[in-house]
């Protein structure tokens, strides 16, 4: 997704664009990716999902060129464990 060899940069871009509301109010979901800032102002486009028996969490840090994808088999709530990966890999 980040380096192009499978869609073009500018669908990419759409894709990872907040859309907005009528009012102007952005949704921080572009299509289907949220984007939105980590807690430190960076840049992180993420998709999650889940069924009976497995949960998935994907976070994509563009600027960075960070991916950690998390697979879990189990319907707990564990994907929240990938962002203390990117923050291995962020170093903090």
């Amino acid at each position: 997704m980040m380096s192009h060899a499978f869609l073009k940069p500018e669908t990419t871009s759409m894709m990872f664009t907040s859309q907005k509301l009528n009012d102007g109010r952005e949704t921080r979901y572009g299509i289907g990716w949220f984007v939105r800032q980590d807690a430190k102002g960076r840049r992180v486009v993420t998709h999650s999902g889940g069924s009976m028996g497995g949960t998935a969490n994907l976070l994509l840090y563009p600027n960075e060129g960070i991916v950690v994808a998390l697979l879990v088999n189990s319907d707990q709530r564990f994907i929240h464990y990938a962002w203390d990966i990117v923050d291995i890999f962020l170093g903090e």
